[in-house]
């Protein structure tokens, strides 16, 4: 099987989660046998070449990643000419309507993965001119014919159940690479509270965190651990109560940031990741993108969603909790979300539509 695989961003650019996902599937379905060729944006010139092991068409796409929407279509066209793929696996956002054209032009079918989908969502994180833009996009993009579209979490498949596309979804979570995230902890006698992200992403609903941070760390046997990108308002903040920040630091460190937190609040691909390393996991904000996202863990007990300071101060007064929820947590993650049984769904939908 031939795969054509295309996303605005392919590693070593990440911005967020989105490109992690792309990567490890890519090189899961390579690991299956499955023929991959990947045509996704760089921030350099426009060139082919042969990266971990992964043919890689880049295009560049100066001054902004959203004009891959544009760029794309030229350069699938020519690929796909060139090495006729028996099938197209797009991304949200940038490069589903390039796909879906050059899908129905050279009559290959087309496998969207849909990594979120806001809709009216986008008027709670941004002004309400960028929320129109976004939405109207968003909406525009689900016009555009997809023979089978992969929801990463049972909010995106509910959306779309209701816009009456359920016929063609697949429900196929997020895959973790368990061989990296697993637990590596070292006993401490401080319990840590942590969280990795983006913090200055108004969309990643923070706020628990930065309100624990403020109820708790006056506690003696409580530090607090923030990895990832923030904002100067944000960096003052940390420094003023003595928290412990990073910045930016590369995927293959977040593991072992990981495995120093004993209590991550957060949502998304980071969470699963934090599960996976045995963190007592709780949701920062009971919001139905975000239990959406998580159901299936908050169902199974692996996850706490609800009021996030009453949970987590129930689990810093309970140690004994902590380390129940981290066993339970792990095995869910390997049990449910490993890479190789994503990769083996994800071969199933693409069995499916070519059969």
């Amino acid at each position: 099987m031939k795969v054509l695989f295309t996303h605005e961003l392919f590693s070593p650019y990440i911005v967020g989660g989105g490109e992690i996902y792309c990567e490890l599937l890519v090189r899961g379905l390579l690991k299956k046998g499955i023929d991959v060729t990947v045509v996704a944006g760089s921030w350099e010139k426009s060139k082919f070449e042969i990266w971990e092991g992964i043919p890689i068409h880049r295009v560049n796409l100066f001054p902004s990643r959203y004009l891959f929407n544009i760029k794309n279509l030229i350069k699938l066209k020519e690929v796909s000419k060139k090495i006729k793929p028996d099938l197209i696996h797009a991304n949200t956002y940038h490069s589903a309507i390039p796909a879906s054209i050059i899908g129905k032009i050279h009559k290959k079918p087309v496998v969207l993965s849909t990594h979120s989908f806001f809709l009216t969502d986008w008027f709670q994180c941004f002004n309400p001119i960028y929320a129109a833009a976004f939405y109207t996009f968003e909406r525009l993009m689900y016009k555009f014919p997809f023979d089978n579209i992969i929801c990463l979490d049972w909010g995106i498949y509910d959306k779309l159940c209701a816009l009456g596309m359920e016929d063609k979804l697949s429900l196929v979570p997020h895959p973790v690479d368990v061989s990296k995230f697993k637990p590596n902890r070292k006993k401490n006698d401080k319990i840590t509270i942590g969280s990795v992200s983006r913090f200055y992403d108004v969309t990643k609903k923070l706020d628990s965190f930065f309100e624990a941070i403020e109820k708790f760390s006056g506690r003696k046997n409580v530090d607090f651990l923030a990895v990832g990108p923030y904002t100067k308002k944000q960096e003052e903040f940390f420094r003023k109560n003595n928290i412990k920040f990073t910045g930016k630091v590369p995927y293959s460190e977040i593991p072992k940031y990981l495995n120093e937190i004993d209590i991550f609040i957060g949502q998304g691909m980071a969470a699963k990741e934090a599960m996976s390393t045995g963190c007592a996991t709780v949701l920062n904000k009971a919001i139905p993108r975000f239990t959406g996202y998580h159901r299936t863990e908050i169902k199974e007990g692996a996850m706490l969603s609800g009021n996030t300071l009453d949970i987590v101060e129930d689990l810093l007064n309970n140690p004994e909790k902590i380390n129940k929820l981290s066993k339970k947590s792990v095995n869910f993650i390997r049990e449910n979300y490993s890479l190789e049984k994503i990769v083996e769904r994800v071969i199933e939908v693409y069995e499916k539509i070519l059969n």
